[in-house]
């Protein structure tokens, strides 16, 4: 059985995101701005909210030290296996019953019409063919004068975020990067399987779904990297990336048969992605290096959107 196949066999036995929920994510907000945006979103007076595509329920648990003692949150997810872990977690952390957790699709929501106070998800749109469809089921279930609240990126943009090593690369290398994470990222658009720059496009799905008083946010998180990466922070993304370089992938976030799939829906040629297996391998392993010399740093800048909009009385 060749590599290629048995990677697909590997990736058709793994639930969604399986490579996402890794514990850097529990430091993916500050708190003093997440405390902002429950003032704006007014979360005290929120007795009752939805987290679609909850996965293991990290949204959730981050949201709770701002809601109310009453509130109670029910997650869904497709992956049973999700919804398990999330409510073990949910026991663990002495949040049951008040957080509970259901296996459920994005497109069919297994709740009634007008009756939650609150809709809400996290990088859940982005991996989504139809986000207006999801939307529009958000909004059914939706109370009159109910939130939604949705947190989504432009992950795209990353490609144009420097470090101290790419700053001083060639021009020709920087565009070649650029290109490879473009089509990807068209690739993924042209099949359906979602778009990372979804963030930039919610506020115009909530106007077409017939939302009031959209307003747009963007988080202040940044992800510095800085010599000689001490912080809690950096310790664990140092953790996240060695274990990431032992799978030995072309683009960190999928696995090579897809990344493939959508480098060549999006315009790319097989032979260019051969090319580009080398071209990134080296450029991964010089930020390797240059990170056990204590020489590699950058500000860590990130994109992420949190769009909300009521529904109309």
């Amino acid at each position: 059985m060749s590599k290629e196949h048995k990677q697909n066999e590997n990736n058709k036995h793994k639930p969604h995101s399986a490579d996402y929920f890794v514990e850097s994510r529990n430091h993916w907000w500050n708190q003093d701005f997440l405390a902002l945006m429950a003032k704006r979103w007014d979360l005290s007076k929120v007795n009752s909210i939805v987290d679609v595509g909850c996965g293991i329920g990290h949204w959730g648990r981050t949201l709770e030290p701002y809601l109310n003692k009453t509130c109670s949150l029910i997650g869904v997810d497709r992956e049973a296996e999700w919804v398990e872990k999330a409510t073990e977690e949910a026991h663990q952390k002495g949040l049951h019953p008040r957080f509970s957790y259901v296996k459920g699709d994005t497109y069919q929501l297994p709740f009634e019409s007008n009756s939650v106070d609150m809709v809400t998800c996290q990088t859940v749109l982005m991996h989504l063919g139809d986000p207006l469809k999801a939307i529009e089921e958000m909004k059914r279930i939706l109370k009159p004068g109910g939130l939604i609240a949705v947190v989504e990126p432009n992950i795209l943009c990353q490609s144009l975020i420097f470090d101290s090593l790419t700053a001083q690369e060639p021009m020709d290398d920087l565009i070649r990067s650029l290109s490879f994470y473009l089509k990807c990222g068209k690739g993924k658009q042209v099949l359906g399987e979602g778009f990372d720059a979804c963030g930039d496009l919610v506020p115009g799905y909530f106007g077409k779904a017939g939302l009031k008083n959209i307003a747009v946010y963007i988080s202040d998180k940044t992800w510095p990297w800085i010599p000689p990466y001490e912080t809690e922070q950096e310790q664990l993304i140092l953790k996240e990336w060695e274990e990431m370089r032992t799978k030995d992938r072309v683009h960190g976030a999928w696995e090579d048969e897809t990344t493939k799939r959508y480098f060549i829906a999006g315009g790319g040629k097989e032979e260019e992605f051969e090319f580009y297996q080398g071209f990134f391998k080296e450029s991964y392993q010089k930020h390797w290096d240059a990170t056990e010399a204590g020489e590699l740093d950058f500000a860590g800048g990130n994109l992420v959107y949190l769009v909300s909009g009521r529904k109309g009385e």
